[in-house]
């Protein structure tokens, strides 16, 4: 019965491995993993600044040549949007006089006008 009873021991409770510690010479040089990469001293490359052709991309996917970009003004504007609706809703009609919307506009030189964002 003995037997039985150290057989079950052993499956239930298998022998843990044993870690040894390897003992230190103080007197030769360690060997130590570096502490920043190889590349970390190397030269930085030299990177070219983006170059927009034809101007502001949103102007120019609407159609507006790059040349008439560059005689036209930006503006932010107020105008009667959602905003301002609520608040004239919620019984406070002076905000059609003065409304409380901002939009980004592009004019141009012919008086053309184009939005460009707008802000709640």
């Amino acid at each position: 019965m003995s037997t039985e009873m150290e057989k079950m021991r052993m499956v239930e409770r298998p022998e843990e491995p044993v870690v040894m510690a390897t003992p230190v010479d103080p007197s030769q040089p360690q060997h130590r993993a570096p502490s920043a990469p190889a590349y970390a001293n190397a030269a930085p490359t030299p990177v070219a600044a983006p170059q927009r052709f034809g101007g502001d991309p949103r102007l120019t996917m609407r159609g507006v040549p790059a040349d008439l970009q560059e005689k036209g003004y930006y503006e932010e504007e107020r105008y009667l949007g959602p905003m301002s609706l609520v608040v004239c809703l919620l019984g406070i009609w002076c905000v059609i006089c003065v409304p409380i919307d901002e939009r980004e506009v592009w004019k141009g030189p012919d008086g053309r006008k184009i939005i460009l964002s707008t802000t709640m």
